[in-house]
């Protein structure tokens, strides 16, 4: 089949590009425009503590207790209690939390008093007064978080001009802003350059490059009109589309090199194109089909986000498996024996071309850069056509390929035969002794503290820090709905709170609704430290359980340790789920147990030390 595919293909080329490809491509892009698209992170958590917590702010119709948590640190030399800064920010808290879906706890409130360090405090090193507004948001789309953080920034940034030497910072996820490298444009400056000095030929070079760029667009337009039913997260289409320009450029890469290899023996370009295809094209298909697997393997975590990283990835995929099949047997066609020349306006176009990129994506001009870069090329080759131009046209003269016994790889895979045992213990060893450090891998999530140094969340994140200690950026929230409940047993909770050895301070326990009161404690250790797993844990274990009542522990910390715990104890499951099929696949294909079954231990061991 694959055969009859690559011939129809080739010979009739100019359907498979003009009336197939190019059509689908334009065609897509333009319902997904229509369309619109609707990427959103539906971050369901699990049946967890934490998740009780979650539910019972919802019940009662507080949808701020139930979102993010973020922060208004200020800090001024004339300390924050100066009556000008308690003026002022009080009323800039007013109109913050005047916004939809936001609450405020002051620091000018006696529900806030602890969140004020003076300067004298012991415990302080930022060398002056220190204090925060404790924010509560409601869930909301990525876009929308942005948008009400600018919201807030601009209301901020009045008020900071209105009183000299008041400093404003923002912390929180919600005031982080999205900013995507431009990790598809270096991915393909560095194939580019990876791939011509591999092959020597632009146009060699240029095929998989070519074909993995229209299956990029064909993919990507898919997933925008698949995020209308399907949740997609806001990162969804930059993971596939990574993954995408990674697998195919690789499977263009398998066919071009044995199209490259049977010209070489001798054979007219449609046989050549022919050969590549039934052969490496079959090892596409495969390969194609085992990461497929691979990416919907991930529905077996459970969580929405995750199916649509899933759905996403394996779209990108499975586009690129059948370019490669079916696009790139078309573009040999065009190509023919000329596969192997390149002109000196080629090499230098694209010379122009790479460098253009990597200034744009040094300098943030990308779009700019990119553009010239891509004019000169066109006008460097057009260029060449002209009767005075020669010198263009000149080919540059083509690298000679040793016979096959005679390159490296060949030479190093024979040395390898020749000596089993000796390189599969050795090679073993390694990935075994890479794979220990899994047993005691710590999963987690990063916080503002991983931030930029010059963004306003780290900077925010630094001062809560130095004035109040680490742990004071991710507090946990403690609920309970416990009908037991009342001032005399809430004081108790407060009690086992302070004694706790890793508590900073706790805020006492109020009856925020009938039968359900609140706490809201702030560890020593920062969110991401181990120390703050083992107090959640503690206060869930030991703590808690002494004061009588029933108090869950949540807040985003807490629940991103709980987060973390059900991915570990999920991830068995997938990689042992992947590890299945793929040997099933590998069984069916190969008709061989010892294949698949090395095959299974070679990604055994490939993941354990990766993880490791």
């Amino acid at each position: 089949m694959l055969a009859r595919l690559a011939r129809f293909s080739f010979r009739r080329r100019a359907i498979m590009v003009f009336a197939i490809w190019l059509p689908v491509l334009i065609g897509l892009n333009v319902l997904s425009s229509t369309l619109g698209t609707n990427y959103h992170t539906e971050f369901g958590m699990p049946n967890t503590e934490s998740k009780i917590v979650q539910d019972a702010f919802t019940k009662i119709g507080n949808k701020e207790d139930a979102g993010i948590q973020a922060a208004i640190v200020f800090t001024a030399p004339q300390g924050t209690d100066d009556p000008a800064i308690v003026t002022a920010m009080s009323a800039f808290f007013a109109e913050v939390e005047a916004l939809e879906g936001v609450k405020v706890v002051s620091p000018f409130v006696p529900e806030g008093a602890q969140q004020n360090s003076l300067a004298e405090n012991p415990t302080n090193t930022f060398g002056q007064d220190v204090s925060f507004a404790q924010l509560t948001v409601s869930k909301r789309d990525q876009s929308e978080f942005q948008s009400l953080a600018e919201e807030i920034e601009a209301l901020g940034k009045d008020v900071q001009a209105g009183v000299p030497g008041l400093e404003i910072d923002y912390g929180g996820q919600v005031f982080q802003k999205m900013a995507f490298p431009a990790s598809e444009i270096l991915g393909i400056l560095a194939a580019i350059v990876i791939l011509l000095l591999a092959f020597g030929s632009v146009i060699a070079m240029g095929l998989p490059i070519g074909t993995a760029v229209v299956g990029l667009g064909v993919g990507m337009a898919i997933v925008a009109i698949v995020s209308n039913s399907v949740s997609i997260p806001e990162f969804g289409p930059q993971m596939a589309a990574m993954i995408g320009l990674g697998v195919g450029i690789d499977y263009a890469l398998f066919i071009v090199s044995r199209y490259r290899e049977h010209l070489q023996m001798g054979e007219d370009p449609e046989t050549a194109a022919v050969a590549a295809v039934d052969s490496s094209g079959r090892a596409v298909i495969f390969a194609g089909i085992t990461v497929i697997i691979s990416l919907l393997g991930l529905f077996i975590m459970g969580l929405s986000f995750v199916r649509g990283l899933a759905v996403a990835g394996a779209t990108g995929v499975f586009v690129m498996m059948v370019a490669s099949i079916t696009l790139l047997p078309a573009l040999l066609g065009f190509t023919g024996t000329k596969i192997h020349t390149t002109s000196r306006a080629a090499a230098t176009g694209v010379a122009v071309f790479v460098a253009c990129g990597l200034a744009g994506v040094a300098l943030d001009q990308l779009g700019p850069l990119m553009g010239l870069g891509a004019l000169v090329a066109i006008l460097l080759n057009g260029a060449s056509l002209l009767p005075f131009a020669r010198s263009l046209r000149k080919p540059i003269p083509h690298r000679d390929e040793k016979p096959a016994e005679l390159r490296f790889w060949y030479r190093w895979s024979r040395f390898i035969q020749h000596r089993p045992w000796p390189f599969f213990i050795g090679g073993a060893a390694v990935l075994v002794v890479l794979a220990l450090p899994l047993f005691s891998i710590r999963l987690g999530f990063s916080d503002e503290g991983n931030q930029p140094k010059d963004t306003t969340v780290r900077q925010a994140y630094d001062t809560i820090a130095d004035a109040f200690g680490p742990g004071t950026n991710g507090p946990l929230i403690l609920v309970s709905t416990d009908p037991a409940a009342t001032p005399t047993i809430a004081a108790t909770v407060d009690t086992a709170l302070a004694a706790d050895k890793s508590v900073a301070f706790a805020t006492p326990g109020m009856e925020i609704a009938p039968d359900m009161w609140m706490w809201r404690v702030y560890p020593k250790d920062s969110a991401q430290d181990a120390a703050t797993s083992e107090l959640v844990n503690r206060l869930r274990d030991d703590v808690l359980p002494t004061t009588g009542i029933k108090v869950n522990v949540g807040g985003w910390t807490a629940s991103g340790i709980d987060f973390s715990d059900y991915l570990a104890g999920r991830l068995p499951l997938l990689i042992g789920a992947v590890l299945v099929l793929s040997f099933l696949l590998l069984m069916a294909v190969f008709r061989s147990l010892l294949v698949p079954l090395k095959a299974v231990v070679m990604n055994l061991l490939s993941v354990g030390a990766a993880y490791g």
